[in-house]
């Protein structure tokens, strides 16, 4: 019997925390038609994108379409009226995206996140935008999770795969409800999604829980993502949480803002 909360950490950002097993029984069942009901709500209302979040690389790539796609994103989502949320900085893609926003609707359209150690010029260029500082890289995937209202993941390195697959796996828990994309420029990321559906195919990946939204043209993308319907999570499926895990990034975009 656990006497008191117990922390599993993964990072000074994230952690789980277990209630005594008799609070858990007692609150059993209300929780289930709780979780239920969350669920129905979810499913009958599309999603409000007010935010979104892009992935991307620090880099530009081999193919000018890499840089051509991120114009093209990045004129979608002022045209729609979305804000961007991004990891700061004006170098490769990610820089691409974020002046392309920043011309059209200016520091008030661009949220830029990044730790401190990575502020110098040298490595990330010029700062635009409303720019947070955080003290290292949890807490940067966190704050950025917490402004967006969704996730596209663009063409980039070993550090968009880790972002990408960090916010999946929150929606797989149950951290958070909101549609995880990507823009599939040039097929970029089908070996990746080959890779997925081989651990589906070897059992280490629930069917339903492969909810990535993929496509190569941003406007179909973002519309994709409005049209979500998230699945049941594992936490959804034991339907025994009683508390928030760690930093919750389940808030929209306008709760991140107050």
């Amino acid at each position: 019997l656990v006497h008191g909360p117990l922390h599993f950490s993964t990072g000074p950002s994230i952690y789980m925390r277990f209630t005594p097993a008799s609070r858990i029984t007692s609150q059993r069942s209300r929780d289930r038609q709780l979780v239920i009901r969350a669920a129905s709500a979810a499913n009958m209302n599309s999603q409000t994108i007010n935010k979104l979040c892009v992935f991307c690389g620090s880099s530009s790539g081999t193919k000018p379409s890499y840089t051509q796609a991120a114009v093209a994103l990045g004129k979608e989502l002022a045209k729609e009226n979305i804000g961007l949320v991004y990891g700061g900085g004006t170098v490769g893609l990610m820089g691409t995206i974020a002046r392309t926003v920043h011309d059209i609707k200016g520091d008030a359209g661009v949220i830029g996140v990044i730790p401190e150690s990575l502020t110098p010029k040298e490595l990330s260029g010029s700062m635009i935008g409303e720019l947070h500082v955080v003290q290292d890289m949890h807490q940067r995937k966190a704050k950025m999770a917490q402004f967006a209202d969704g996730f596209i993941a663009m063409p980039g390195g070993f550090g968009t795969f880790e972002e990408l697959l960090e916010v999946t796996t929150w929606q797989q828990l149950g951290f958070h409800e909101k549609p995880v994309a990507l823009l599939n420029v040039e097929g970029f990321f089908d070996p990746l999604l080959a890779f997925f559906q081989h651990s589906i195919n070897e059992g280490f990946i629930k069917p339903h829980h492969n909810n990535l939204i993929v496509s190569s043209d941003p406007a179909e993308l973002i519309q994709k993502m409005r049209e979500f319907k998230p699945s049941v999570s594992l936490l959804q499926s034991l339907a025994a949480r009683e508390s928030a895990l760690g930093v919750d990034v389940s808030k929209s975009s306008m709760d991140a803002a107050h």
